[in-house]
């Protein structure tokens, strides 16, 4: 039986079902993110070798899916409440899926884009939008350690997908390896709607550390001596516009670099399966960091937490842009910290946009804090290949990202030391 709004959970499905929920974020990141952005590298070789294709073509279907993705944020509030959670990310599934069925079959630019379309508006209306807002309604407590573990599906994607798709190319073909990832995403839409619930009242329940933050709050407003205790922050205009921008830096490096990282292996020397093997590498180094993001967020604090992130993003762009030395341990290194740094984009992201907000203002912060990072997923995405036509290299692009991640740090560490005592 699947229980609706008006009937309650059992007794024992009470103290799990805030962690079905977070499986099943994992899952629809999963897709959602990890198919159409965190593994997508894997291809774009093989995209830019097919007639009518090349280098700026290969940059348009990845421009193509992150415009519509950033189009898609614009409209994402309407989207949820008009919706609700557990159809909009259902919804999101399927468009992946179908994006996934177009590129299987498609043998001229105009259907790869139109697989783009309908990527992309699977990544924005059904990522980590959903995610966070799903997250918390959920949670009240350990907040970051949920987030940080849903926010792992699309690093477990990046590390799975690049060696799984390799093997099917070379075995059947590209056509079959998109093949794949569209039946999968097929099945996740079907789960992802069988179990997901919108909030715990639908369940009859109450979420996550409810009471325990019920209880903090009333002694909070004692030693107050009756004043307000308002549960997060409210942002001057000034430093919510710097935060987008620092978000949309953050979108350069963790959509558009990522993009190019494969790309960036096999013209600096490394072959094809050295490049896939370092997309798996950077998957499990992603996967640990979104998942130790979130527990550094809640152990020792969102400026510490940032701060240890950021560290991780910087090193790994200017490892990146050492590749043309040809140093195996270079690579490594690279995919290595570009792996911990991409966080990022997802636990990180979620994280800033909960804590950097209150109630009532919270999915204005999402929404808004989601639209910088998929403008700067599509600059990131849109400029590589033309660049690296006119320069002969993509070095540049990371060079220029190294910049712009630099300066998204000294951002946000510095508005959070400010909001967040």
């Amino acid at each position: 039986m699947i229980w609706g709004p008006r009937y309650a959970a059992p007794r024992t499905m009470r103290k799990h079902y805030p962690k079905v929920i977070t499986a099943c974020c994992f899952l629809f990141l999963f897709v959602n993110i990890g198919m159409p952005s965190t593994s997508f590298s894997v291809y774009q070789p093989y995209l830019v070798a097919l007639p009518g294709i090349g280098d700026s073509g290969g940059s348009l279907i990845l421009s193509v899916r992150t415009l519509v993705t950033l189009l898609a944020m614009f409209v994402v509030n309407r989207y949820y409440n008009r919706l609700n959670c557990r159809l909009a990310v259902t919804l999101g599934c399927a468009l992946t899926a179908a994006g996934f069925y177009l590129y299987s079959f498609a043998t001229s630019m105009p259907v790869f884009l139109a697989g783009a379309v309908c990527a992309g508006l699977g990544y924005g209306l059904g990522g980590m939008v959903g995610a966070t807002l799903l997250t918390g309604r959920w949670y009240k407590t350990h907040l970051g350690t949920a987030v940080g573990i849903a926010a792992v599906g699309s690093g477990v994607a990046g590390m799975l997908l690049p060696p799984v798709a390799l093997s099917v190319i070379h075995g059947l073909s590209l056509s079959a390896a998109f093949l794949m990832e569209a039946v999968f995403a097929t099945a996740v839409a079907a789960i992802v709607f069988a179990l997901v619930r919108n909030q715990p009242s639908d369940l009859g329940m109450r979420a996550h550390g409810e009471e325990q933050m019920e209880f903090a709050t009333k002694v909070v407003k004692e030693q107050a001596s009756g004043a307000s205790a308002d549960e997060g922050v409210t942002l001057s205009g000034k430093d919510r516009v710097l935060l987008i921008v620092a978000m949309a830096c953050v979108g350069a490096i963790c959509v558009g670099a990522l993009a190019y990282l494969s790309i960036l292996m096999t013209t600096n020397g490394y072959d094809e399966g050295f490049a896939a093997a370092m997309l798996s590498l950077f998957g499990i180094c992603l996967t640990a960091s979104k998942l130790g993001a979130g527990i550094a967020f809640d152990r020792f604090g969102t400026v510490r937490g940032t701060v240890l992130v950021f560290g991780a993003a910087v090193i790994g762009m200017a490892l990146c842009c050492l590749t043309p030395l040809h140093l195996m341990t270079v690579a490594v290194a690279a995919a290595v910290f570009f792996g911990l740094g991409t966080s990022l984009g997802s636990t990180c992201i979620s994280v800033w946009s909960l804590k950097l907000s209150k109630p009532s203002t919270r999915a204005r912060t999402v929404r808004d804090f989601q639209v910088g990072y998929a403008v700067g997923g599509f600059i990131g995405d849109t400029f590589p290949g033309f660049l690296a036509e006119a320069c002969g290299s993509y070095v540049p692009t990371f060079a220029i990202i190294l910049v712009t991640t630099a300066l998204a740090g000294i951002i946000v560490v510095t508005r959070c030391r400010k909001y967040l005592r």
